[in-house]
Formats: structure tokens, sequence, C-alpha cells
């Protein structure tokens, strides 16, 4: 809650808050088409990890991994972001927010290119892998980058969200100017 003179003067001077500025204030991102359930790459992952037998396989499914937990990392920081912004009692920690979901949403992307690099390189070996074992690496290293593309594009929202709330953050000079009335 404002404190009554801030209030009032935002009440009585139209320059001072706009209906417009109102309206604005109360509006929510709209969600990602990018963000997705997990269960589907989750449960692949997991079938396909079950039945490595070469350290790559491994190694790329702990990479798959580490990028569906960052991921779900993200989306739970971009939440508590939209949820500090739409409450408005924590503007500042909006910003720290949204800044976590970016970060993570990068780290995700990063261990993606690590699975699907292990895969690209057992492929590219001269282990001793049957050619049903081949195919499969390959069509998870297809898979890796599928989900690293999709992140890739959501980081990019996930920017474009931050710039639009620091626009709609008032000024340092705005609000000196608003302590001092």
């Amino acid at each position: 809650m404002l404190p009554f003179p801030i209030l009032s003067l935002r009440l009585t001077k139209p320059e001072a808050f706009t209906l417009e500025q109102a309206s604005r204030a109360y509006e929510l991102p709209a969600l990602s088409t990018y963000w997705m359930p997990l269960d589907e790459p989750r449960q692949a992952w997991a079938t396909f990890g079950a039945a490595a037998t070469l350290a790559p396989m491994l190694k790329a499914t702990a990479h798959a991994f580490f990028a569906l937990a960052s991921e779900t990392k993200a989306l739970r920081h971009f939440s508590l972001a939209v949820e500090q912004e739409r409450r408005r009692l924590f503007a500042a920690h909006a910003g720290y927010w949204y800044g976590q979901s970016e970060q993570a949403l990068c780290e995700a992307a990063r261990h993606w290119s690590r699975a699907a690099y292990e895969l690209d390189m057992l492929v590219a070996s001269d282990f001793h892998c049957p050619q049903d074992g081949l195919d499969e690496a390959r069509s998870m290293s297809r898979a890796a980058r599928v989900q690293q593309e999709r992140l890739w594009k959501l980081t990019d929202e996930v920017r474009a969200e931050i710039t639009e709330w620091r626009e709609r953050q008032p000024s340092s000079q705005q609000q000196q100017q608003e302590a001092n009335r």
C-alpha cells in the first residue's frame, strides 16, 4: 500500500500517474509457447540411458538430465519474477528472478549442446557399437539439438521480457522526485 500523500498525489496529478501506466502495471507477460512439459524428453532420455552400454551414451544422458533440471529451475525463477511483478511488493526482486531464469536457460542450452556433442563423437569414433545403437545415438543427438534450438528461442523471449520489465520500472530520477514531494 502506498503512503497516503503519494497515493493522493497520483490521484490528483494526472501527469504523475496516468491511466495507461496503471493498466500496464497489471499486465502479465504471455506464457511462451517455448515452455513445454518435460515429461516426454525426460522419459526418452531415461530409456536411452537405461540401455546405454558406452561411456559417451551415459555422459550424454547425464548432460540431458542436467539440461532438464536447469530448464525446470528456469521456469521456477521465471514464475517467481512474474509473481513478484504481479504483486508489486518487491519489484526489484522481479529483475533478479528474470536474470536467474535467463542464466538457467543458457546453462540448459549448454548441456544440450554437450549431450549432442557426446553422441556425435560416439558416431564419429571407432567404438564398437551395433548399428541400431548408432542410429539411436544419432536420433538422440538430433533431439538434443532440437531442445537446444528451442531454448535459444526461449532465452530470447526471456531477454525481451527483461528489457520490457526494465522499461516499466520508474527511473531513479522519477523515484527521487516522488520522494521529494
